[in-house]
C-alpha cells in the first residue's frame, strides 16, 4: 500500500478538513469481472449490476471450451454474431449498427477499429 506524506502546508488544509468534518473523496480502482452463459437466442439482454460507470466493456463468447481440454480457451468463438451494442446510462455504444460484419468472410476492421477508439 503505497503511502503519501504531505508537506506542512497540505497536513495544515487536511486537519482544517477534518475538523469541520467534510467528506473527502478518496479515488480507487474496483476490477470485476462478470460472465454468464448464454444459451442460443438472437436477443440477449444482461443488465449489469451494482456498478460505476465501467472503464471497459470487454465481450467474448466461447463454446464447449469449459472443462473441455480439446480446445483452447485462450481462443475466442465469433458464434456468427451479427451485431451488438452497449447501452450505458441511456446511452448506445456503437450509435449505429453493424450491418456490414461478416466473421467468415473476414468482414470486421469496423468492429475492431470502433472497439480500439473506444
Amino acid at each position: 500500500m503505497p503511502h503519501v506524506t504531505p508537506n506542512l502546508q497540505e497536513k495544515l488544509a487536511l486537519y482544517k478538513t477534518i475538523e469541520s468534518k467534510s467528506s473527502l473523496p478518496v479515488g480507487y480502482r474496483m476490477i470485476r469481472c462478470e460472465s454468464i452463459p448464454v444459451t442460443q437466442t438472437r436477443n440477449f439482454t444482461w443488465r449489469l449490476s451494482n456498478v460505476e460507470k465501467p472503464r471497459w466493456i470487454i465481450v467474448a463468447f466461447q463454446t464447449d471450451k469449459s472443462g473441455n481440454q480439446q480446445h483452447n480457451p485462450s481462443i475466442f468463438d465469433h458464434c456468427n454474431l451479427t451485431n451488438m451494442f452497449v447501452m450505458l446510462y441511456s446511452r448506445r455504444y456503437p450509435e449505429i449498427d453493424y450491418d456490414d460484419t461478416n466473421f467468415t468472410q473476414q468482414k470486421f476492421s469496423r468492429v475492431y477499429a470502433d472497439a480500439a477508439a473506444f
